[in-house]
Formats: C-alpha cells, structure tokens, sequence
C-alpha cells in the first residue's frame, strides 16, 4: 500500500493574532505545500522509520524504540522532529504505531515565511497516517492532533487558525472562521458543522512576499504576546468575560463599529506619514524612528479615542458596562509586571482586528472589494504599532509596496510575525508590475539588510489531499 498527500500552506488575508482570544479569521488554503509519501518499509529486521527529506538532501532511519522515548525538547532542534513528533502524540491517544514504513517528503513551502509550513507538515502527516492505517480521524480531528502536537511537542503556544485553514480550505474559497464557535464545539464534545465560506468573485490575485526573515511561532516574542494575552483575560474573567465577550460588547453597545470605522480613517489618512517617517531613512537600516514619530502623531489619539466613553448610548445599561471597562482597565494598571499601555494596546488590536475581520466580511458579500482590501493597510499598522510584531525589513517592504498602491490594493505583515511574509492584492494582468517592482526593490534591500526578497503568486487551493 501506498499513501501519497499534499498539504497546504495558508495565506490569512485578515483577523491576524486573535485565534487565541476566540476572535475571528479569513485565511485560505493555497497551491504551495508539502507532498508527503508512505509505503511499506521492505527488507529490515528492526521496526521504524525511513524518512527522506528533499528539501534538506537528508534520510535516516530511526526505530519506534528510538522515536518513543525521545525527548521532546530536543524535536525542535533536529531536521525530522515534525516528522516523529505526530507519533508521540498518537502515543498519547493510544495508537502506537510500528509497522516499518518509509516517508519521503518534499516541499514548494519557503521555511519561516508565516505560510504555515510547521503545521502544513504536522496536518500532512496525520492525515497521511490516518490513510495509510485507517485511524478514525475525520478532517476536525487532523487539525486539533496537529494543533496538540505543535503545542506539546513542539513547544509552540500557537491557536488554530493554520491548521484549520488547512484542513477546510477548498479551492477558489476564503474560509470565516470564528473561533469561539469552535471552542464550544470542542467544549462540548460536538462535531456540528463550523465552517463558512465567502466566494472572492472579483478580479484579484494574491501574492506573498518572503522577507528572508526567519520567524518561529516558538520563540521569545509569540511567547511574550501569549503572556500579554493571558493578563487580559485574567482581569476580564473577575467580570465573567473574555477578550471576544469584551470585543462583542464594545462593537454592539460603546459605538464601536463607528469608533473603528473612524480609526481605519485616521490610520489611512497617515499612511503617508507613516511610510514618509521610514523614507526619512532610506539610508539607514536603523527605521526605528518611524514609531517615535507615529507615538507623537497618533497613536496616543487613537488609543484615547478608542477608549473614551464620550459618545455612549445613556442607558442605565451602557453606564453599567461602561464602570466594568473602567475597573477592568484598572486591573490591568495595576499589575506591576508589565507597562499598563502596553497591555492596553494589545487589548486594542484584538478588539479591532475582530471588527475589521467583520467589517471585511460585510464588504467581500456586498462585492465591495476594494473597500475590503483597504483593511489589509489598517491591520498592518495595528500589527506594526498596537500588537508590536513587525521588524524593520518588513517596515522597508511595505513601505515600497505603498508607493505602488495606485495597483496594489492592500498589503499587510502576516503570520506570527518577527520577519517571514507580506501578503498583497491586486487586480489580475499586473503580475509584470508586482515582478518589476520587486526586482527594482531587491536590490536595495541587499545593500540594507544584507538579504533578498523573494516573491510568490499564490493560488488558492484545497488544503489537504
């Protein structure tokens, strides 16, 4: 018997960093991925695996001896770790596998690119076991076993987003995932169907910028944001409430929609600014000003704004609500671990990514485009300057990529962020453009940051097959 899978990586278009607050994303699944094959393992006395890597050149064989006892903090420091790291964890739901076998892999995925490679390559090889032997997983069970693995064995505290991006993506289709809907299923033990999908019918076609910034979701700065993260929901729990609770209640009742809508307004309206302040440094690899001169123009504003209660609907309701947002800011004013503004901005970038994430919904089912895509601009800078995952080589890129609006319609970090890829948008026929532009660009970024870019058109593909 033979197993042959290809598994997919994942473009995320919006709702970046809020699948592990219960929010909301729209990612897809796409036409670079990983090819993994496994036969019968012929001619050997000892049970194990025969693993070939194309990608690194490499092949071992290991023992089931071997892969059982291995110890998991050393699976992240060894080429074939995401390899034998799904075994342990079947282990762990008691199926232990030792039938001899081979596993060839081969890869289109850039490594550290923020296109999911790490979970392309768990979900492929759960779901290409679950082939070859016939386990009882369906596509939901794929996904929350490569999900364990990553966070137990791996040692990275990701969400969900990639591996469910890759186990429902379909072709020519952007999945809404909404994380809260699936935490209740998980909690409740229900498989119901979760999945929503919006059909993209305009004229545009994806590309994804690598860097050539390594970023790992294991490292210190995700680790650091997941700890931010936990003293959010800790002062809203004393109030019965999580972050997308707290998200859902400021978009209904504290005019939020319109506070949201006003902010895109503003952070579009300083686009120019914004990437003017890195132009400034156009000879220096050193852009840390730019954030200085943001802080002073408006970041201040728009968390002021942002958490005002000046235009609040007056009912005895409002004002209730309105005291627990003032005592749950406080709490977290008072933990002296951590700078409160800080916390307070990363509380910002969850509340209106979620909203953003609605908001491109609204405007992809009404046909309304290029309104949708606009959004990438905004989330970039709430990524940049609200939840602090960018880098100066990514700054430099996208401030390229907004000198080249007039075609490209959006543009965005994504990923886990601390390097790896920008994804952007433009109307199909403007792929010479997108080469030029890049090509003209690479140079420069060489001479700056002593790496190059590369480029990718992307296709949106089903996830696992």
């Amino acid at each position: 018997m033979e197993v042959l899978v290809y598994s997919a990586g994942r473009i995320n278009i919006i709702g970046e960093h809020v699948d592990y607050v219960n929010g909301l994303s729209i990612p897809a699944s796409i036409n670079l991925g990983n090819y993994i094959n496994i036969s019968k393992y012929e001619n050997i006395q000892v049970r194990g695996i025969f693993i070939y890597s194309k990608l690194y050149n490499k092949e071992l064989f290991i023992s089931y001896d071997e892969i059982y006892d291995f110890n998991k903090d050393d699976l992240k420091k060894i080429w074939y770790g995401y390899i034998i790291a799904p075994f342990l964890l079947l282990k762990d739901k008691g199926v232990i596998i030792n039938e001899p076998i081979k596993i060839i892999i081969d890869t289109t995925l850039p490594l550290s690119a923020g296109l999911s490679s790490s979970a392309s390559i768990l979900c492929g090889m759960i779901y290409s076991l679950t082939k070859y032997f016939n386990l009882p997983f369906n596509r939901f069970d794929v996904a929350l076993l490569a999900k364990e693995t990553e966070n137990k064995y791996i040692g990275a505290p990701c969400g969900f987003l990639d591996q469910l991006s890759i186990c429902y993506g379909e072709k020519d289709k952007l999945l809404f995932l909404d994380y809260e809907k699936i935490n209740k299923i998980l909690s409740d033990k229900r498989k119901t169907n979760f999945v929503c999908y919006l059909n993209l019918k305009g004229n545009y076609e994806f590309f994804i910028i690598n860097s050539n910034v390594k970023h790992s979701i294991s490292g210190e700065g995700y680790t650091t944001r997941i700890k931010e993260k936990d003293i959010i929901q800790e002062a809203l729990k004393k109030y019965n409430l999580n972050v997308r609770s707290f998200a859902e209640i400021y978009l209904k009742y504290f005019n939020g929609f319109e506070k949201i809508k006003k902010i895109n307004e503003i952070i579009l309206c300083n686009l120019d600014k914004y990437f003017a302040s890195i132009y400034d440094n156009k000879d220096n690899n050193n852009i840390k000003s730019k954030y200085e001169f943001i802080k002073e123009k408006f970041i201040d504003d728009i968390i002021e704004y942002f958490y005002s209660n000046k235009d609040l609907n007056k009912s005895f309701f409002i004002f209730k609500w309105n005291k627990i947002v003032l005592n749950i800011i406080d709490e977290i004013k008072n933990n002296k671990n951590y700078d409160y503004n800080i916390i307070l901005k990363r509380l910002f970038h969850f509340v209106t990514e979620i909203g953003r994430t609605k908001l491109f919904k609204y405007f992809v089912k009404r046909k309304e485009y290029e309104e949708a895509f606009k959004l990438l601009w905004v989330t970039h800078i709430s990524l940049a300057l609200f939840y602090e995952v960018s880098v100066e080589e990514i700054e430099y890129i996208m401030m390229e990529l907004y000198k080249n609006r007039y075609f490209i319609k959006g543009a965005r970090l994504m990923g886990g962020g601390f390097g790896g890829s920008i994804i952007f948008v433009c109307e199909k026929g403007n792929e010479n453009l997108v080469e030029n532009t890049i090509y003209n660009k690479n140079e420069k970024y060489k001479r700056l940051f002593n790496k190059e870019i590369s480029f990718n058109k992307v296709i949106i593909k089903k996830g696992l097959e």
